[in-house]
């Protein structure tokens, strides 16, 4: 059996499975005939102790190739004040090409250029795609890239990614997440010091431009989305120290970057969208923490220190209210699923996140003292943080 494969031991039935939508990520079995037989369940699906597919969360069908397609409309606050129709689109999630660049399935020679190919968005709907170059496929990349992708043909049954939100610390939900079968974080979120909240476990981190030589345990995978030139030299300048220090940095295909920018080409798409949507084409099933409760909502911006958020804050409502509304819609299909309590309420109206967060036992409204004073004392204090953060905790 390939090693990629994940078999557990579980039956059909798994108490964590309540998707109400019909056929993408249950068990039904393969058809042979239509099927590889290295691989009777495709590369987002394993076939159970029961002879059954089980397929990650946004696929389905007896071979779990066939992926599920969204129509959607995002409107954001604008375009409620102003009472304006957004048109729908429709949103394919089909993705059976590599994630992660690699030395065995790139052609570096003659490939050519990295191009990021990005969707755009009018009021009357998609528009035409921009191209973008970003730079060469060259014998820089080639030494910073691993020899495989690692994530190609991977199916979990639970993932957690976790946000930066200090809503976290007002929860013990540590060991909830590292019970999860692989953990998702971003940037410079650290464990230590925060576990009994935020667990201590990282499979995967995905890292923007100045986290690039971050990394809290050296097991971790970390990936990065590049999204202009300077980013993607920055990547190419690290292959010396890659290979010298074996702590690779993976970076993602031009192929998955336009998936990303397909899924939500009414605006940038954040790290932690990029994070959820690899979840959903990896995973059975994709539970949230930490994220959609910030300062708006009361809460500091990161858990693990002061930093506030650099963006324009009226840029980034827009941003977070598309965001949300597409999540929310995913969490309502049961795709993903929102484990801290009062999430939606909050987004509603202040008086309802108070009362909800009043009656929830989970919720404590005090950080305790040592968290607290953890993140003071994290270095980086201040309204926002400096661009270039190497290492966080320096």
């Amino acid at each position: 059996m390939p090693e990629s494969w994940f078999v557990p031991t579980d039956t059909n039935n798994e108490p964590w499975d309540e998707r109400s939508y019909v056929g993408f990520g249950r068990g039904i079995k393969p058809e042979v005939e239509k099927s590889d037989k290295k691989r009777p369940c495709g590369v987002h699906g394993y076939l159970d102790t029961l002879g059954l597919c089980k397929c990650a969360v946004m696929y389905g069908g007896p071979n779990c190739k066939s992926g599920v397609t969204f129509t959607m409309r995002l409107p954001n606050a604008w375009d409620h004040a102003l009472k304006r129709v957004v048109p729908m689109r429709e949103f394919k999630a089909d993705f059976h090409d590599r994630f992660l660049v690699s030395r065995k399935h790139q052609d570096f020679e003659t490939t050519g250029p990295y191009v990021l190919k990005l969707p755009s968005y009018t009021d009357n709907g998609p528009g035409p795609t921009k191209r973008i170059n970003l730079g060469n496929f060259d014998r820089g990349l080639y030494e910073t890239s691993p020899p495989e992708d690692p994530l190609y043909g991977k199916v979990y049954d639970r993932c957690a990614v976790v946000g930066n939100s200090a809503v976290l610390l007002h929860m013990r939900n540590g060991d909830l997440i590292d019970a999860h079968d692989a953990v998702f974080r971003f940037n410079g979120a650290v464990t230590e010091k925060f576990k009994p909240y935020v667990g201590q476990k990282t499979t995967f981190r995905l890292v923007n431009e100045e986290y690039l030589d971050f990394r809290e345990k050296d097991d971790e995978v970390v990936l990065h989305a590049p999204r202009t030139s300077e980013t993607l030299t920055a990547f190419t300048k690290r292959a010396s120290y890659q290979k010298n220090k074996e702590r690779p940095v993976y970076l993602f295909t031009p192929e998955f970057m336009h998936l990303v920018e397909k899924s939500v080409m009414e605006f940038e798409p954040t790290i932690g969208w990029t994070g959820m949507l690899l979840a959903m084409q990896i995973c059975r099933r994709v539970d949230l923490f930490g994220f959609f409760q910030w300062e708006q909502h009361g809460m500091a911006y990161h858990y693990f220190d002061t930093c506030g958020h650099k963006r324009n804050p009226a840029q980034q409502e827009r941003k977070d209210d598309m965001e949300w509304v597409l999540v929310r819609s995913l969490t309502q299909m049961q795709m993903l699923h929102f484990m801290e309590a009062c999430v939606v309420e909050c987004h509603l109206a202040a008086s309802l996140c108070e009362a909800c967060r009043a009656r929830d036992p989970s919720f404590r409204d005090k950080v305790a003292f040592d968290s607290a004073e953890h993140r003071k004392s994290a270095g980086r204090n201040g309204a926002n943080c400096p661009k270039s953060v190497v290492n966080p905790q320096a």
